[in-house]
Protein backbone atom coordinates (compact mmCIF):
# COMPACT_ATOMS: atom_id res chain seq x y z
CA UNK A 1 0.00 0.00 0.00
CA UNK A 2 1.54 3.33 -0.85
CA UNK A 3 1.70 5.31 2.77
CA UNK A 4 -0.46 8.58 2.34
CA UNK A 5 -2.28 7.30 -0.74
CA UNK A 6 -6.47 8.10 -1.06
CA UNK A 7 -7.74 5.92 -3.40
CA UNK A 8 -11.70 5.07 -4.12
CA UNK A 9 -11.68 1.76 -6.34
CA UNK A 10 -9.83 -1.31 -5.53
CA UNK A 11 -8.08 -3.14 -8.31
CA UNK A 12 -6.51 -6.56 -8.46
CA UNK A 13 -3.37 -7.52 -6.56
CA UNK A 14 0.23 -8.41 -7.85
CA UNK A 15 3.62 -8.48 -7.22
CA UNK A 16 3.80 -4.35 -7.18
CA UNK A 17 2.84 -2.51 -3.36
CA UNK A 18 1.00 0.11 -5.72
CA UNK A 19 -1.05 -2.19 -7.39
CA UNK A 20 -2.23 -3.68 -4.09
CA UNK A 21 -2.74 0.08 -2.92
CA UNK A 22 -5.66 0.57 -5.49
CA UNK A 23 -6.26 3.52 -7.86
CA UNK A 24 -9.23 5.02 -8.97
CA UNK A 25 -11.04 9.01 -9.17
CA UNK A 26 -10.83 11.26 -6.12
CA UNK A 27 -14.01 10.84 -4.21
CA UNK A 28 -15.22 14.60 -5.27
CA UNK A 29 -14.79 16.83 -8.10
CA UNK A 30 -14.10 20.74 -7.30
CA UNK A 31 -13.58 22.73 -9.64
CA UNK A 32 -9.87 23.85 -8.53
CA UNK A 33 -7.19 25.24 -10.38
CA UNK A 34 -4.72 22.40 -10.95
CA UNK A 35 -0.71 22.79 -11.82
CA UNK A 36 0.16 19.70 -14.47
CA UNK A 37 3.84 21.09 -15.61
CA UNK A 38 4.54 17.68 -17.27
CA UNK A 39 3.65 14.91 -18.93
CA UNK A 40 6.24 11.90 -19.12
CA UNK A 41 5.52 8.93 -20.83
CA UNK A 42 7.01 5.50 -19.69
CA UNK A 43 6.22 2.44 -21.97
CA UNK A 44 2.51 2.29 -22.70
CA UNK A 45 1.56 4.78 -20.32
CA UNK A 46 1.38 8.65 -19.81
CA UNK A 47 2.34 9.89 -16.72
CA UNK A 48 0.27 13.69 -16.01
CA UNK A 49 1.71 14.80 -12.26
CA UNK A 50 -0.51 17.79 -11.02
CA UNK A 51 -0.78 20.30 -7.90
CA UNK A 52 -3.58 21.62 -6.51
CA UNK A 53 -4.20 24.58 -3.92
CA UNK A 54 -6.41 23.18 -0.28
CA UNK A 55 -9.37 25.90 0.60
CA UNK A 56 -7.41 25.67 3.80
CA UNK A 57 -3.71 26.40 2.99
CA UNK A 58 -1.15 23.84 1.52
CA UNK A 59 -1.03 21.85 -1.69
CA UNK A 60 -2.33 18.65 -2.58
CA UNK A 61 -0.49 16.01 -4.59
CA UNK A 62 -1.89 14.15 -7.68
CA UNK A 63 -1.27 12.01 -11.05
CA UNK A 64 -3.18 11.12 -13.81
CA UNK A 65 -2.18 7.65 -15.25
CA UNK A 66 -3.34 7.29 -19.14
CA UNK A 67 -2.78 4.16 -21.17
CA UNK A 68 -4.49 3.11 -24.59
CA UNK A 69 -6.53 4.94 -27.32
CA UNK A 70 -9.65 6.41 -28.12
CA UNK A 71 -12.94 4.00 -26.31
CA UNK A 72 -10.03 1.97 -25.45
CA UNK A 73 -8.39 4.64 -23.06
CA UNK A 74 -8.21 4.40 -19.26
CA UNK A 75 -7.23 7.23 -16.92
CA UNK A 76 -6.46 6.44 -13.70
CA UNK A 77 -6.74 9.84 -10.96
CA UNK A 78 -4.22 9.34 -8.06
CA UNK A 79 -4.66 11.80 -5.04
CA UNK A 80 -2.39 11.88 -2.48
CA UNK A 81 -3.65 12.82 1.32
CA UNK A 82 -0.11 14.59 2.14
CA UNK A 83 -0.31 17.76 2.62
CA UNK A 84 2.65 19.99 0.86
CA UNK A 85 3.82 23.63 1.46
CA UNK A 86 4.34 24.09 -2.09
CA UNK A 87 2.77 23.08 -5.62
CA UNK A 88 6.58 22.35 -7.32
CA UNK A 89 6.74 19.66 -3.77
CA UNK A 90 3.54 18.35 -4.44
CA UNK A 91 4.30 17.90 -8.08
CA UNK A 92 7.45 15.97 -7.43
CA UNK A 93 5.82 13.90 -4.73
CA UNK A 94 3.18 13.04 -7.70
CA UNK A 95 5.63 12.55 -10.40
CA UNK A 96 7.80 10.32 -7.87
CA UNK A 97 4.72 8.14 -7.03
CA UNK A 98 3.33 7.66 -11.00
CA UNK A 99 6.12 6.49 -12.18
CA UNK A 100 6.88 4.40 -9.68
CA UNK A 101 3.22 2.96 -10.21
CA UNK A 102 4.11 3.09 -13.89
CA UNK A 103 7.47 0.63 -13.35
CA UNK A 104 5.51 -1.63 -11.09
CA UNK A 105 2.79 -2.64 -14.25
Amino acid sequence: MIPGADFSAPVSTSECPHAAAGFGWPGHHHKKKMQNNNNIEVGRYLISPMSQARDGGGFDALVSIRSGRGMASVDRVMRFTPQFRSPQAALRYAKAEGLAWAHCH
